[in-house]
């Protein structure tokens, strides 16, 4: 911009000088149009100067309208962060906290079951127009258990009843003594009966059965043996060690595939 102002005032003074040159008289003139041109370009350049200097304070000011933006932007980032690491936690918190419900709650409810156990195979008399009462039940088991030697009466079971149909249309027992002592004891004796037809399991909650069958089927070329004891799930691997399945490990055993028939 500077040079073509220069540019325009030294044509401006060639044609100047050029009217000048034909009066002897010009000198002062050509002294005082210069003079005059002189200003003006200084008034133009300061123009040009000052609307330089507003144009780079505007772009200053967007550069720091940018940065402070910028800096907004980041910040509102960090916090979109941080509250997806606080879901993120939470959302941990809560599964964790499920988890220790869940097994809370396993816990309690086979805390409830030591006092019981499941017979299978007990024979039960099929008529629709009189259905088995409990009384009955517990009746036929005292007489069959004793019949094997296991000392148990009337008196000590609290309540036995059946359970609904299972998939070969029988129903199973459900038995709850007054003492864990003689629960216990006929659990020691369930080998007498043998050859009975008649089975005595331990009473486990729906996910400690789950876990219970998947431990004794699913590896079959680890596991040696699996029992329960005291609603606590154990194993005896190929190695002839005994492990106790934590509930930590429950996601694990359920997780394997069921072999295949």
């Amino acid at each position: 911009m500077t040079s073509k102002i220069d540019k325009s005032t030294n044509m401006l003074e060639k044609k100047i000088e050029q009217i000048v040159d034909k009066d002897s008289e010009g000198l002062n003139i050509r002294e005082i149009i210069k003079e005059i041109f002189s200003d003006m370009k200084e008034i133009l350049l300061g123009s040009v100067f000052l609307r330089i200097d507003k144009l780079e304070n505007q772009q200053f000011d967007r550069d720091t309208d940018k940065e402070k933006q910028s800096k907004k932007i980041e910040s509102l980032e960090k916090r979109i962060k941080d509250k997806d690491n606080e879901i993120i936690n939470l959302k941990r918190e809560v599964h964790e906290n499920e988890s220790k419900n869940e097994f809370a709650h396993n816990e309690f409810e086979q805390y409830t079951r030591l006092n019981n156990i499941r017979i299978r195979g007990l024979p039960e008399t099929n008529d629709k127009a009189n259905p088995e009462r409990p009384e009955e039940t517990t009746q036929k088991l005292v007489k069959k258990l004793t019949e094997r030697n296991i000392n148990v009466t009337f008196d000590d079971i609290d309540i036995a009843h059946r359970l609904r149909k299972t998939t070969d249309g029988k129903r199973d027992v459900i038995v709850r003594f007054k003492s864990r002592m003689k629960r216990d004891l006929v659990m020691r004796s369930k080998r007498s009966l043998r050859g009975t037809g008649i089975f005595i399991f331990d009473d486990l909650t729906k996910l400690n059965h789950d876990v219970f069958m998947s431990v004794r089927l699913k590896m079959k070329d680890e596991v040696d043996q699996a029992w329960v004891s005291n609603g606590k799930i154990l194993y005896r691997n190929k190695q002839d060690r005994i492990v106790r399945v934590d509930y930590s490990d429950y996601d694990s055993w359920l997780d394997l595939p069921w072999p295949h028939t």
